[in-house]
């Protein structure tokens, strides 16, 4: 699991108009708004409309029909789309206004992955974004720069020297109270075609792992001896389904000597971390050193887990050899210890945000046809709907006109007659 994601709030015109044609590309790299912090470009401005719109369609009472055309609780559904937009914008300018205050920018690393993250999904919302006038920079602004600044701040005041620092001390405690030291091992209920497993076939890989516990809360093996048995195992069967393995490919052997089920892991054991909830269960249960089967096959697993004193483990985890382990040791433990408080005090910030502090371009933003960008068709609909009832005004004066001169005809010929016969 990225760290990261697990404290992000989740976050979150040039219109010309040519005949009937509608130009709906931003104009560059025009602004939409700034502040004495940040300024937020036509694309991400865009991209925050598309997120409002797109809740809409789940607001509004008949999402067949064009939702710019109705309403969301009373309010018509294109202002409640700009208010919303405006309330995810606002949470990024209190990123933007913590990184300024606190001095923080970005690492080098941090940027080019978050480049080559927005690349890779690119591919497949190009077409879809450019179409509203959004940019791959603007893409990644959103989805990748953003969390890392939300991260940076959210680490720079509750980490060493921050405003909010949280001591060794009191992360210790939390460790030893609330983590777990386990190995771990797992097998799917699925097999590698794809099938569901049997009743009786998982009923034996329970019986397996049940026997192996045993064996390593006797004392005769350890997990990782039972890993490298268990993994040869499943190696060979697999090997022998595949008619074109050679019974002595020694290669096949030596790359099962190599393979490993086994996993280690230091943290919180919980649902809330994606651990099954029988595992969760089981670990809390466990007493040091002792092994035991764990049936989530609800879950679509069977796991052997081996639970260790945590107070062993809280050296590697605080004072691990690797820089990088270590960092990201102390960041997931910030995190389990103080990502709520600071969720609080970021939306809080966000609510509290002065909207006198906003500069808006209003070609960009007020003046931005959200019908023509998000809407076209039902545009389009009611152009054509426009033409044909001017088409249907034109025939009926025609045909209004027609009447009134035949009936002056008829007067005229009456006269004449009259006229004659005098």
């Amino acid at each position: 699991m990225h760290l990261s994601k697990k404290i992000l709030a989740g976050t979150l015109a040039c219109t010309t108009l040519v005949g009937s044609a509608v130009a709906l590309s931003g104009c560059g790299n025009a602004y939409a708004l700034k502040t004495d912090n940040a300024e937020i470009s036509s694309g991400v401005y865009r991209y925050c409309l598309f997120s409002a719109y797109q809740n809409a369609t789940y607001s509004v009472e008949d999402y067949t029909q064009p939702i710019l055309s109705q309403k969301i609780n009373g309010t018509p559904a294109e202002e409640w789309i700009r208010e919303t937009a405006l309330t995810y914008l606002k949470p990024i300018l209190v990123v933007e206004d913590k990184m300024k205050e606190l001095k923080l920018s970005l690492p080098d690393e941090t940027r080019y992955n978050a480049k080559e993250a927005a690349a890779t999904d690119w591919k497949n919302y190009k077409d879809m974004f450019e179409s509203y006038g959004i940019t791959q920079d603007d893409y990644q602004y959103v989805m990748y720069d953003y969390s890392a600044k939300y991260s940076t701040v959210f680490e720079a005041i509750y980490g060493e020297g921050g405003e909010k620092e949280v001591s060794r001390e009191d992360m210790e405690k939390y460790f030893k109270e609330n983590y777990a030291d386990v190995d771990y091992i797992v097998a799917s209920t699925t097999k590698d075609d794809g099938t569901a497993m049997s009743d009786d076939e998982i009923e034996a890989v329970k019986k397996e792992f049940a026997a192996y516990a045993k064996e390593i809360n006797n004392g005769d093996k350890t997990i990782q001896e039972v890993d490298k048995e268990y993994t040869a195992s499943i190696q060979e069967e697999s090997t022998s389904s595949e008619a074109s393995s050679a019974a002595d490919d020694t290669s096949s052997a030596a790359e099962a000597e190599e393979e490993t089920n086994l996993h280690s892991v230091t943290g919180s054991i919980t649902v809330a971390n994606s651990y099954p909830e029988a595992m969760e269960t089981a670990v809390k249960k466990l007493k040091n050193g002792k092994a035991q089967m764990v049936d989530a096959s609800d879950t679509g697993y069977i796991v052997l887990v081996q639970k260790h004193n945590i107070n062993d483990a809280v050296t590697k985890f605080f004072d691990n050899e690797d820089e990088d382990t270590k960092k990201s040791n102390r960041f997931q433990i910030l995190v389990d210890m103080r990502q709520e408080d600071y969720t609080e005090y970021m939306t809080k910030l966000a609510e509290d945000f002065d909207e006198s502090r906003i500069t808006w371009n209003d070609a960009e933003t007020t003046n931005l046809d959200l019908k023509a960008l998000f809407e076209p068709d039902s545009l389009t609909s009611s152009e054509e709907s426009a033409e044909t009832s001017s088409a249907a005004d034109a025939k009926e004066e025609t045909a209004s006109t027609a009447e009134e001169d035949a009936k002056a005809d008829t007067s005229s010929a009456d006269t004449t007659s009259a006229a004659s016969e005098a």
